[in-house]
């Protein structure tokens, strides 16, 4: 969650939806959302008032199998994700200015 300067909050959820302060919906990431991931966090550029900057910290939906990895003798490459901090423009309308995506979802 992260507190604006021209609205009370911006938050997540696990599953890749970001809001802004109520239930509109501002966006929505496809997530890798086992266990601890998912779109996890955001927080607001320190000049947001002036470039409406947003960063998000999110683990991608790749190949990733479901459930929980085997015990023992896995084959552990298709369970090497990643995590992203990208950073995006919203509008003033709150919606997201996907244009402005670096390094990309």
């Amino acid at each position: 969650m992260a507190v604006l300067p021209d609205l009370p909050v911006i938050h997540t959820a696990r599953d890749g939806t970001l809001r802004p302060g109520d239930t509109k919906v501002l966006g929505a990431l496809s997530v890798y959302n086992h266990d601890e991931e998912g779109l996890r966090g955001v927080a607001a550029d320190p000049g947001f008032a002036g470039n409406r900057t947003i960063y998000l910290s999110y683990a991608p939906l790749l190949s990733t199998p479901a459930g929980d990895a085997p015990a023992t003798g896995a084959d552990w490459s298709a369970r090497q994700g990643v995590n992203r901090l990208p950073r995006l423009t919203v509008k003033a309308g709150w919606t997201p200015d996907v244009a402005t995506r670096r390094p990309g979802w």
